[in-house]
């Protein structure tokens, strides 16, 4: 179905996570695809503590890796934080080099007004054109 390029500003938002995630190593670092898909645009990304489906592995494979991130809604701004790999959170293998902390991730904030607006954008999208890629410009 459709899925969702994610940019932050300007930046693709992959961009900034495959930089983060070298500090853990660089053989798989930042091996992930657009994987915001109709779903989460839907049905997460406007709902307060869902955990919407940001990025997949780049092998093809929906869930055999993945980013994900937890949407908070506040008055006048919704933030993206709580971010995870839940395949490399398991703290009981940070011996082996396999546990990669997201804590220090940054939290990204948006104005509320602009971010609903954009969802309600690309959920117009969804409507039109269910099975291409798309940008989604927060």
């Amino acid at each position: 179905g459709l899925i969702f390029d994610i940019y932050i500003g300007v930046q693709l938002f992959l961009k900034a996570l495959a930089e983060y995630e070298t500090r853990f190593g660089d053989t798989i670092t930042g091996s992930y695809q657009s994987g915001l898909g109709c779903r989460d645009v839907m049905n997460s990304l406007l709902v307060n503590d869902r955990t919407p489906v940001l990025f997949v592995c780049d092998c093809g494979e929906w869930e055999c890796w993945f980013f994900q991130g937890q949407v908070g809604r506040y008055d006048d701004f919704v933030c993206w934080s709580k971010w995870s790999n839940p395949y490399w959170g398991e703290k009981s293998r940070k011996s082996e080099g396999l546990y990669w902390d997201y804590g220090d991730f940054p939290v990204l904030c948006f104005d509320r007004r602009q971010y609903q607006e954009e969802v309600e954008r690309a959920q117009a999208l969804v409507h039109e054109d269910p099975i291409s890629v798309k940008l989604l410009g927060l």
